[in-house]
């Protein structure tokens, strides 16, 4: 397999007066996302983008069997719970 082209994961979302901002695990600004008026769509989109590494890792592990189907399972709910806000 290829090394993806993309900063690794895990990111975060951080927010400030402005923007919610989404950084990976060094550090590094990854993307800054507007919510125009209704700041709830702005933190939504980001922690959208941020669950993004965890969701593609977690379909890798199931469409290549790099883990059991439980595990594959937990992995995706985890991510979807991230991308929802609900962890």
């Amino acid at each position: 397999m290829t090394k993806p082209k993309f900063t690794p994961g895990p990111w975060e979302v951080r927010r400030d007066d402005q923007y919610d901002h989404v950084f990976s695990a060094d550090n590094k600004r990854v993307c800054n996302v507007y919510g125009g008026l209704d700041w709830e769509y702005g933190i939504g989109t980001a922690r959208l983008i941020a669950s993004a590494p965890s969701l593609l890792t977690a379909i890798e592990n199931y469409l290549y069997g790099r883990k059991d189907v439980r595990e594959c399972e937990a992995g995706m709910r985890e991510a979807v719970a991230m991308a929802r806000g609900e962890n």
